[in-house]
């Protein structure tokens, strides 16, 4: 890798498996500063997405940095949604939100684990 920056967990794999892991490596412990090179594998952007959601890591809800919501505001929202009267076009106005995100949202299709 000639002239370049490499990442620790990169060079860890390389020093204890003699090759550079491509494309990706992994932490199998879930530590992301961990340099045990028994602890790293090779695999896919993908297959590192994949560890994630089964390993429960993926933000949700009040989690993501950008969220609009609250787990308050997502029950306060559902509690008022009420079809063809307190639809989903008056809710996404007073929220700030498009309408789909707010037809997702009352029927628990986004935000699914508030209740």
């Amino acid at each position: 890798m000639g002239g370049q920056n490499v990442l620790a967990h990169r060079a860890a794999f390389f020093f204890a498996h003699k090759r550079w892991p491509n494309p990706c490596c992994r932490h199998t412990c879930d530590v992301s500063l961990c340099l045990n090179p028994y602890h790293l594998a090779e695999g896919t952007q993908i297959d590192n997405i994949n560890d994630m959601i089964s390993r429960g890591r993926k933000a949700h809800g009040n989690g993501v940095i950008h969220a609009k919501l609250t787990d308050d505001l997502v029950r306060q929202m559902r509690a008022e949604y009420i079809p063809y009267v307190n639809g989903t076009k008056k809710l996404s106005r007073k929220y700030g939100l498009d309408r789909k995100n707010c037809y997702n949202i009352v029927t628990r299709r986004a935000w699914a684990h508030v209740q």
